[in-house]
């Protein structure tokens, strides 16, 4: 009774923690959404393009030293302890300094890079954000830990929301990339204030030896595995940046960030409930086994059918949401729809991985794939821009999936053969989306707000189709455990 009980309270957790989630990853995906849109008509692709090289070496500086306190505290036993709260804030506040220090000092060589004297106050100014998000208290990361999602919403996306305002008033009043700079720092800023005001810790100046030795024996395991990360989410901006213009890279910077709305959801509402729940169930190979196959399910049957509709009517739909030349990055805005649902397929194996502790194997896959796409990025910028940018990130995406498929066979006798069948069910729906898509483009072809609006449609048919038959299974699986108990003892 006490397993049915726990298995029970976790599925509540999981339900509130889902609907709390989902409100505040619904409206910061919103903000987001028409942030971009007032921003396509106020600043040039230009400032876009600039921005993304800001952001990505950040992003480079962070990974170098990511020492993985959030998924620490998550899957540490003791993760809620004041001991170890107290060690993992040390751990976050150094290693934010420091890199601010390496950072300011490193800047005039990303300009130099990139002969872009710009790019050296724009990074410092930037990197304020990474001292910022070192100071965060880590009891948010308990909130995490315990599903208890509600406060967790209100600080992060409640931050994002305000620093998405803060933006767009910047952007009226100094149409450059300095608006996008200031709303950045602002909205990490917010985060760290609202973190340590609502959720205090108790620090003190000497650390637990246990919790030390618990953070650095998990900081070992992710060691690199934040800077091959980023290698294969943001090689390519280092790449257009050198090879393209700053206008092509700010086109394809706002595209890819339209094709990222998906993700975003699903890392706001979904992924911060994948490790948690895994973690609950690690000691139980056979529904850990089924929660991953059902989260891939759900993952593959909603993801595709949005990226086949994107592939055929990206040109109208960046015509519609933005304004051109943003439609010229119609293919590479295609192909990074469905390279984005591969990527949520991995983030579930790899949350298997950490929920299992075992970040080494997470490490191992991403040195594969980052290694893959050191190879292909660069000839396939040179030869093919931003196109061939994100098709090499789609073709080692599908390679190293499958090397990471494979692996879970030894780690909870998940087979091959039944994870591929995951797809199964997303071909009909998909297949559906895509005839349709293209039918409206390329026989009809009216005007790009019909076609949106069309894709749009089909889109929801799709999924209201997905829907219904999920829940036609859960009511034959309720009906089934109901007659169950008379079978067996029959």
């Amino acid at each position: 009774m006490g397993r049915f009980a726990s298995v029970s309270d976790l599925t509540t957790r999981a339900l509130r923690g889902g609907a709390a989630l989902a409100t505040g990853g619904v409206l910061e995906g919103a903000a987001r959404f028409g942030r971009n849109i007032v921003l396509a008509r106020l600043l040039a692709p230009e400032h876009f393009g600039l921005m993304a090289i800001v952001l990505a070496a950040s992003q480079l500086f962070e990974a170098f030293t990511d020492v993985g306190v959030r998924h620490c505290v998550v899957q540490n036993r003791r993760g809620e302890t004041p001991e170890f709260l107290n060690a993992a804030w040390w751990f976050s506040a150094v290693r934010g300094l420091l890199l601010f220090a390496v950072g300011f000092f490193a800047a005039p060589a990303l300009a130099w890079f990139y002969d872009d004297p710009r790019l050296t106050d724009l990074l410092r100014v930037a990197l304020v954000s990474v001292v910022l998000a070192g100071l965060v208290s880590p009891r948010l990361y308990v909130l995490q830990k315990q599903m208890r999602m509600a406060g967790y919403v209100a600080i992060m996306q409640g931050s994002a929301v305000t620093g998405i305002g803060i933006t767009l008033a910047l952007a009226v009043w100094m149409p450059n990339v300095w608006a996008l700079v200031f709303g950045f720092v602002a909205e990490a800023a917010i985060r760290t204030g609202l973190s340590l005001g609502v959720y205090p810790i108790r620090l003190r100046l000497s650390l637990d030896g246990e919790s030390a030795r618990d953070l650095w024996a998990f900081a070992r395991g992710m060691a690199g595995l934040a800077i091959l990360t980023f290698a294969m989410e943001k090689a390519e901006i280092f790449v257009i940046g050198k090879v393209c213009t700053s206008e092509v890279l700010g086109a394809y910077a706002l595209a890819i960030a339209l094709a990222d709305v998906p993700l975003t959801v699903f890392s706001r509402i979904v992924q911060p409930l994948i490790l948690p729940a895994f973690s609950g169930l690690q000691s139980d190979a056979a529904r850990l086994r089924s929660a991953v196959l059902r989260s891939t399910g759900l993952v593959l049957r909603f993801g595709l059918p949005l990226a086949a509709c994107a592939l055929i009517l990206g040109r109208p739909i960046l015509a519609v949401v933005y304004r051109p030349p943003y439609d010229e990055m119609a293919l590479p805005f295609g192909l990074a729809c469905a390279y984005r649902v591969l990527t949520m397929v991995g983030v579930i194996i790899a949350s298997l991985y950490l929920a299992l502790g075992r970040p080494g194997l997470h490490r191992a896959f991403t040195l594969f794939r980052g290694v893959l796409i050191l190879i292909v990025i660069y000839p396939a910028v040179v030869w093919f821009g931003p196109t061939g940018a994100v098709l090499g990130l789609l073709v080692t995406q599908v390679i190293a999936l499958g090397y990471q498929a494979a692996r879970m066979r030894q780690l909870i006798g998940l087979a091959l053969t039944r994870y591929l069948a995951c797809l199964g069910p997303a071909i009909g729906p998909t297949a559906t989306v895509a005839l349709a898509a293209a039918a409206i483009h390329w026989l009809w072809a009216p005007g790009d707000v019909v076609q949106v609006a069309f894709g749009m449609a089909v889109c929801g048919l799709a999924w209201a189709y997905t829907a219904w038959r999920l829940h036609g299974g859960s009511v034959r699986s309720r009906e089934t455990a109901a007659v169950e108990p008379v079978v067996v003892h029959s």
